[in-house]
């Protein structure tokens, strides 16, 4: 609890108010989107997860990751054809969402590469709160989603040494390893 107060919250709080309120809103709700997941309550992860999602495209990588792990195979499947008909019967929105995110990828190819310590604060967090994790949970038994996200928070470390982007990446992997953290407390 000490190091949430003192590391983490401070983290959130200065990250969602400085780089924008969508930010942070989205995460937001994001979380009562995969705390309906955990429920198995699928109308509110999906109402919850849409509007997330149209507030901020990032949280769709924190939704997805816990949706991988957390539904079952088939599920997952069905989601898929449905997405794959919605883009062959809407194809105007898959490339406007495209051209967007082209556009992003623009927009970030043109400012400077971070230092070589940047992302170095969130990838020792989680790390820290990985090692944490395992060294309390020893001979128990818990989701492998934990191993998932440091590899995506690594990851994404090595990719903010090319890109801001990866900044970003950093912080929807450490968030989702806080409701990992979460979740996993409350059984």
């Amino acid at each position: 609890m000490i190091f949430f107060s003192l590391v983490v919250y401070p983290l959130f709080f200065f990250d969602f108010t400085m780089n924008g309120m969508r930010y942070g809103l989205s995460f937001c709700l994001a979380t009562l989107a995969i705390d309906g997941l955990y429920r198995k309550k699928y109308w509110h992860f999906a109402i919850w997860g849409i509007i997330a999602f149209t507030i901020q495209y990032s949280s769709l990588l924190l939704i997805l990751l816990f949706l991988s792990v957390l539904v079952k195979k088939k599920y997952i499947i069905i989601f898929a054809i449905i997405l794959g008909g919605f883009t062959l019967i809407f194809p105007t929105m898959f490339v406007f969402f495209m051209d967007h995110l082209s556009d992003k990828q623009n927009a970030y190819g043109e400012i400077y590469a971070p230092g070589f310590v940047s992302g170095l604060a969130p990838l020792l967090v989680v790390l820290f709160l990985y090692l944490n994790f395992l060294y309390f949970h020893r001979g128990t038994n818990y989701s492998k989603l934990i191993h998932t996200i440091l590899i995506f928070e690594v990851l994404s470390f090595i990719i903010a040494k090319f890109t801001y982007a990866g900044l970003r990446l950093q912080g929807v992997f450490l968030y989702g390893m806080i409701i990992f953290l979460k979740n996993i407390q409350k059984r």
